[in-house]
């Protein structure tokens, strides 16, 4: 081999060898390279997010009450991806060390308080080679910054708008995390009054409108449910104030439906199933009620029904209903059956209660029917009263007529078991100083009794009831139906008074549970919660209207599905859809082949509830389902048991 060779085979070999080098090196190198733009990228978004975050609190520093405004100002330095992608979350604090009392009412806003701006943003790696590698990123900023000033506009944050997602930042800090959440704030779609106008050196100025002096308001036309109501009918229909919107509760079902009146002051509420006789409906809006009983059908038995005695024809005997009750006012009634209608010097009978005691009531029923019934209006104490029912001559002495002398013992409280409900909790969840200010309060409702309550029924909210006056006649602020409550348990709840109340001074709220007395009870007296007193010293500026926000609604959904009693389709089950807040928006009945059907629901997570009573026996199941953006879940069965 020549020297001229070797070097030829010399310079092919380095050269294979480079190439296989760089071939080694290439893999490498490219996911550097790809890492350098994504880390480049990620870097750039978070930068954006961290100066939104800023740029927020820097606008809420001098306008924290203008809610919207900090978010859009937050929002509109989003500019490398899509601003309605990003999660800006806006409330307020106390200060660094009292980080966990956020609250967002801008209303209750003072100087020294600090206004918070979280913004966080999910962002993907660019390049499909490190997508796997590093995955989903979120983004998270979050600054603060002491209120220096309290501005001049106003505007409410939207409902359910989002606190602190966790952690804290001291005054004017930033923290970052890429596992942290948050709850969104829902963007305006037009600029609320009040937020500022740049102007051409770069500066913001603000135009916000006073409010003006409103005249007297008329006193607004009261609701009227047009009569009768009748099993049966599809509709319910009456007039109220042109344009209000009215709700409506058919007590015993548990329907709620809310529309709004017409300009011609006519409201009708289209129904998904035919009314029952026996049932309560209330309509009630703008401080207005009325309420109406279905006619017809087989009424719903109610605990004073009159009983259904069992024929003796020889012998006279006494009923009393309620058999037993509980300390209170009560309406007591006395049966008389088999009476003789003639006798010896017979002229009249003699109807006690409480005969011989220092209560005793005394009523004359002429003879002339072998049923007799007199009712009593009595105040219980505990103890035990006696019934009676005598033959008497003309001047009030005994007579000698047959069956002369029937005597009932009645007790107070019952000796049998019973339920009981009391509200044992009515309490503020936050201070509430000033007028137009929403009032949020926790209720728990107890059952301090022996037995369940196996069915439905009403928790009401007042504000600033009038005491004297039975509560169920006058309206409720917010109301929330329970399904059932066993014996020794508690449940708790929110209720609230958004509008809050409008002048200074003292304010009062109390809650009623079993506002409609459709359960019975051991004690019907305590149900009424202790009276919350609120001072308001602040007085706050009617709130603006919340912009109405643009773009397509969700769809509403739904749940379908049967319901079956041991194995078998059941007509007529009671079908109950609660959201997880615990509260009743919508009902319906099984129909034929115990298919049921409930489709105006708005997207989310619901608890559908079934049951209905056979004999003495209550059948129950429930189950938990999602409803998605316009979609009718099929199949969601309900199998009841005995309970």
């Amino acid at each position: 081999m020549n020297e001229t060779t070797a070097s030829v085979r010399r310079g092919k070999r380095s050269a294979g060898q480079g190439l296989l080098e760089f071939a080694l090196i290439l893999p490498l190198l490219l996911l550097i390279i790809m890492a350098i733009i994504d880390f480049g990228w990620i870097f750039l978004v978070y930068a954006n997010v961290f100066n939104a975050s800023r740029e927020g609190v820097r606008y809420g520093v001098t306008r924290p009450r203008d809610y919207f405004g900090i978010d859009s100002s937050a929002r509109s330095r989003i500019a490398i991806v899509p601003s309605d992608d990003v999660n800006i979350s806006t409330w307020y604090d106390h200060g660094p060390d009292e980080a966990t009392a956020w609250f967002t009412d801008t209303n209750t806003v003072q100087i020294g308080d600090r206004v918070v701006v979280d913004v966080q943003y999910t962002v993907m790696p660019i390049t499909p080679l490190m997508q796997p590698i590093l995955g989903d990123l979120n983004l998270h900023a979050r600054a603060a910054r002491t209120i220096q000033n309290l501005g001049d506009a106003v505007s409410l944050p939207p409902p359910g708008s989002g606190g602190p997602p966790g952690g804290d930042a001291g005054d004017g800090g930033v923290t970052t995390t890429a596992t942290a959440t948050s709850d969104g704030t829902t963007t305006p779609s037009a600029t609320p009054e009040g937020s500022p106008t740049p102007t051409p050196d770069g500066t913001t100025t603000s135009t916000s409108t006073p409010f003006p002096t409103g005249s007297p308001t008329p006193t607004p036309l009261p609701i009227v449910i047009a009569d009768p109501l009748t099993h049966g009918d599809m509709t319910v229909e009456g007039d109220a104030q042109p344009g209000k919107w009215v709700t409506m509760r058919d007590i015993q079902s548990g329907v709620i439906m809310e529309v709004e009146v017409g300009q011609d002051g006519n409201f009708i509420f289209e129904l998904d199933d035919p009314l029952v006789g026996g049932h309560t409906v209330v309509v009630q809006g703008y401080g207005q009620q009325d309420t109406a009983v279905v006619e017809g059908g087989t009424p719903t038995a109610t605990p004073t029904s009159t009983p259904s005695p069992t024929p003796t024809p020889a012998t006279a005997f006494i009923v009393v209903s309620p058999e037993c009750a509980g300390a209170g006012q009560r309406t007591i009634t006395v049966y008389g059956y088999n009476m003789p209608t003639s006798g010896a010097q017979l002229h009249h009978w003699g109807v006690y209660w409480d005969y011989g005691g220092s209560g005793q009531q005394y009523a004359s029923v002429a003879p002339g029917s072998t049923t007799i019934q007199q009712a009593f209006n009595v105040n219980l104490a505990w103890g035990t009263y006696t019934v009676r029912i005598q033959a008497e001559k003309s001047n009030g002495g005994l007579s000698s007529a047959p069956d002369t002398q029937l005597t009932y013992e009645f007790e107070s409280p019952c000796s049998v078991s019973l339920p009981n409900l009391q509200v044992t909790g009515l309490a503020l969840q936050e201070p509430v100083t000033g007028t137009n200010q929403s009032v949020y309060l926790d209720v728990g409702i107890s059952n301090v009794g022996t037995a369940d309550v196996t069915t439905l029924f009403w928790v009401d909210l007042f504000a600033d009831p009038d005491m004297e006056t039975s509560l169920d006649q006058q309206v409720s602020v917010d109301w929330v139906a329970l399904n059932g409550l066993s014996a020794g348990a508690t449940l708790t709840f929110t209720m609230y008074y958004l509008p809050g109340f409008d002048s200074l001074g003292d304010h009062t709220l109390v809650a009623m549970a079993d506002t409609w007395n459709q359960i019975i009870e051991f004690e019907e007296e305590d149900n009424v919660s202790e009276l919350v007193t609120l001072t308001l010293t602040q007085d706050n500026p009617t709130p603006t209207p919340v912009p109405t926000v643009t773009g397509t609604p969700p769809a509403p959904g739904g749940f379908s599905g049967t319901v079956y009693v041991d194995g078998f389709p059941q007509l007529g089950a009671d079908v109950y859809i609660y959201d997880l807040t615990g509260r009743l928006v919508a009902s319906t009945r099984s129909g034929m082949n115990g298919a049921y059907l409930v489709d105006d629901l708005m997207p989310g997570e619901y608890v559908i509830v079934g049951q209905m009573r056979m004999g003495n026996q209550l059948y129950r199941s429930q189950a938990t389902s999602t409803v998605p953006d316009g979609t009718v879940v099929t199949g969601v069965d309900l199998m009841l048991v005995e309970l």
